[in-house]
């Protein structure tokens, strides 16, 4: 393995997130989450408060800097 896009002996180099893992996040600004299986499709989540949330739920807003993984 010399790369790492290298598949070689069928090991990757680059290990992809568990999307559907549980995190544990911190609110750090106020954000509405758009989800499927919550009544009305938005979940309200206000800053402060702590979560245990499906990792692809709070993808974009941990990228937007609106939650934090702790």
């Amino acid at each position: 393995m010399r790369r790492l896009d290298d598949t070689a002996g069928g090991i990757s180099m680059i290990e992809e997130p568990d999307l559907d893992t549980a995190v544990f996040i911190k609110v750090v600004k106020d954000v509405d989450l758009e989800m499927d299986d919550v009544e009305g499709g938005e979940l309200g989540l206000s800053v402060g408060d702590i979560y245990v949330m499906r990792y692809s739920a709070v993808r974009d807003a941990l990228e937007k800097g609106e939650v934090e993984l702790i």
